[in-house]
């Protein structure tokens, strides 16, 4: 694995897309949510796609919207600050924005998720049995957080193509398992786009993120939820292997970050 970035070398390297991108991404999926809601569409749609694992098995969706999992981006952020402290640090002022900004949207919309809506023969869910403020989706924002910071950072042609595949599929695999309607996965990717953009606007400014110490706050922050998510109770019994690999690789990687950080070898990365 490379170095820890120094904090002289591209401090925060990413570039905003132009306004008609910024502008245009959102007001492509807010056409999407008022055709669904003028159409009546939302809940023909859901059923529709709910009926996917039919042929596919209930564990690969399981394990696909796992990975939409706030616990589990925020695991991460140590790993990848071992690579890139630039993005960590803008992943993580945008989880911190996040965490804030769409549990305040779920209880300002108050929206029932479909289990409350729909009788039980109507629905087929893999995981817990959810009822209540369902807009927007916390997995799509999560995934949409951070598919966004990391091509904007890179800009590589190829990622572009796996971050739309990622924020689709988990975005899908919420339908799928009957916890989120079709216009909250569209507004989770929504407010994903705004969040990313803002946390490295943010990162820009506050180019100091990228200095030791506050690396080691992000590196404590992401091992903490890295052992929180080792046992978090997220239903998806399917998926405890993918969790519990997930979580005590990003806890050994971001231990080694953390020793690279306060012990970089002939002090190389200070």
């Amino acid at each position: 694995m490379p170095p820890i970035q120094s904090p002289d070398d591209n401090i925060i390297s990413a570039r905003l897309p132009s306004w008609p991108v910024i502008v245009g991404i959102p007001a492509v999926l807010a056409a999407f949510m008022l055709l669904l809601h003028l159409s009546d569409a939302n809940m023909t749609l859901f059923w529709w796609l709910n009926g996917f694992s039919r042929y596919t098995g209930e564990p690969l969706w399981a394990n696909i919207t796992l990975l939409g999992e706030g616990l589990l981006a925020v695991a991460l952020l140590a790993p990848i600050a071992r690579w890139r402290r630039d993005i960590a640090w803008s992943l993580f002022l945008s989880a911190i924005i996040a965490i804030a900004v769409v549990f305040g949207l779920k209880e300002l919309f108050a929206v029932p998720r479909p289990a409350l809506v729909l009788a039980a023969a109507d629905i087929n869910i893999i995981g817990p049995r959810l009822s209540v403020v369902s807009f927007p989706s916390g997995h799509t924002a999560t995934i949409t957080i951070f598919a966004t910071i990391l091509v904007l950072h890179l800009n590589r042609g190829y990622l572009y193509v796996i971050a739309l595949l990622a924020i689709l599929l988990v975005g899908l695999s919420r339908v799928v398992v009957g916890a989120h309607w079709p216009m909250d996965v569209l507004g989770g990717m929504l407010l994903g786009w705004w969040l990313a953009l803002a946390g490295i606007r943010m990162a820009q400014h506050l180019s100091f993120g990228v200095e030791r110490n506050w690396q080691t706050a992000v590196c404590v922050f992401s091992l903490t939820a890295a052992a929180l998510f080792w046992g978090a109770e997220t239903g998806q019994h399917l998926a405890v292997l993918l969790q519990r690999s997930a979580a005590v690789a990003a806890g050994v990687l971001g231990l080694l970050t953390l020793a690279k950080l306060w012990w970089p070898t002939k002090n190389r990365d200070l």
